[in-house]
This record gives structure tokens, C-alpha cells and sequence, in this order.
């Protein structure tokens, strides 16, 4: 039988480190990330933060997702806590967290870059590993909100709006939802947050540089 090979649609990358000396491929192919020799995305073991099967990822037609598989310490993306076994579809320019490790979405496109000056030693088969030298352990801390009570629907709002889509023309395009459903969603999250407008909720999650 001819072997396909599977389309990557980004990759999983540790703070610091190479591409080529560590990723975790997304592809159509449903990948256990963690700490256990039997994941498909192998996590350094120093991370004792990150649970031996501590999230999956993925690729469908709407995008590329992640989500907990009931880990310890959870999953941030761009500083946001997602509910326990909450799906999120992840974007390149996010950061993510696995308890204490920070890991950045990126496009296929970084990994050739890297390889125009140095050459690609493939993994052999099996899990993806090959870490090279460990970066220190993270400590910056995102604010914090609890986004247990958000819906599906409102915690992608307020991802987007992490992500710099902050008017409801952006808001209403990128997830396809009417102005006015977006407008009754963002009442809904800023009670549930505890926050009065969207400059508040900006507020709390973007950093001082951030516009």
C-alpha cells in the first residue's frame, strides 16, 4: 500500500528552542501531548508541571484545536485558563501553557526558514523528541479571570479579543456570528466576568504594550 504523507499545519514550539531540535507537528492526526513515552508529542520530563498525557491536539476543516485531557495544572492560551476538557481552536502567534511550560503555535514556514542554514535530522519514528538544552522554567503569569462559566462561544470571543479582534466588525467576521449576537454574547461574558465593557475586559488580559 502506498504510504500519504500527512499534511502539518503548524507546529508545537518549546521557548528558546530550534524547530529543528524539537516540535510537535498538528496534522489531521489526533496527538497526545505530555510527558509519558507514549505520547505522540513527547514534553521534556523536567516539566514535572505537565501531566504525562496532559492535552491533544489536532487539525479539522475549521482549524487547529487543543484541548485537556484532564491535566493537573491546565492549559493558558495567551494567558487565559480554559476550562477543564474544554476544546480551543488555536491560531499561530498563540502561547500556550502546560503548567509551567510555554509553548508558541507556529507556521509550517518557520520550520524551512530554520532549515536553509542547517540541515534536518527527522525523528526516527514514534514519539517527537530531541530537546536539546532545556530553557529555564517559566514564571510570568498572565492576569488572571476565571473563564469556568463562559460557553464555548464566549470564550472564543474573548480569545479573539486576546488575540487583537476587538471591534464587533472583526468579531462578527471571524466567527461568523451576526453583530448583534456578538454584542448579546459580550453582556453575557462581562457578567459572568465581572467586568462593565469591553476596555475593562481588554484591560485585564492585554499587557501595557499591548493596543
Amino acid at each position: 500500500m502506498k504510504h500519504i504523507k500527512e499534511e502539518i499545519y503548524g507546529f508545537l514550539k518549546l521557548t528558546n528552542i530550534s524547530l529543528v531540535q524539537w516540535r510537535g507537528p498538528i496534522t489531521d492526526q489526533i496527538r497526545t501531548v505530555g510527558r509519558s513515552s507514549q505520547a505522540e508529542i513527547v514534553i521534556p520530563r523536567e516539566y514535572s508541571e505537565v501531566s504525562r498525557k496532559h492535552a491533544r491536539v489536532w487539525h479539522d476543516k475549521k482549524g487547529c484545536w487543543i484541548c485537556d485531557t484532564g491535566s493537573t495544572f491546565g492549559i493558558k492560551v495567551n494567558g487565559i485558563q480554559l476550562p477543564p476538557e474544554q476544546c480551543c481552536m488555536i491560531e499561530v502567534g498563540d502561547r500556550i501553557k502546560l503548567g509551567s511550560l510555554e509553548l508558541h503555535f507556529v507556521a509550517t514556514s518557520d520550520l524551512e526558514n530554520e532549515l536553509k542554514d542547517q540541515p534536518l535530522r527527522e525523528p526516527e519514528s514514534g514519539a517527537v523528541t530531541g530537546f536539546g538544552e532545556i530553557p529555564d522554567r517559566i514564571t510570568e503569569e498572565g492576569p488572571e479571570l476565571s473563564t469556568k462559566e463562559l460557553s464555548h462561544a464566549e470564550l472564543q470571543i474573548v480569545l479573539q479579543i486576546r488575540r487583537g479582534m476587538v471591534t464587533l466588525e472583526k468579531l462578527s467576521k471571524i466567527l461568523h456570528r451576526s453583530p448583534n449576537t456578538i454584542r448579546k454574547q459580550l453582556e453575557s461574558i462581562y457578567r459572568k466576568l465581572n467586568v462593565h465593557s469591553r476596555h475593562e475586559l481588554i484591560g485585564r488580559f492585554l499587557n501595557s504594550k499591548e493596543k
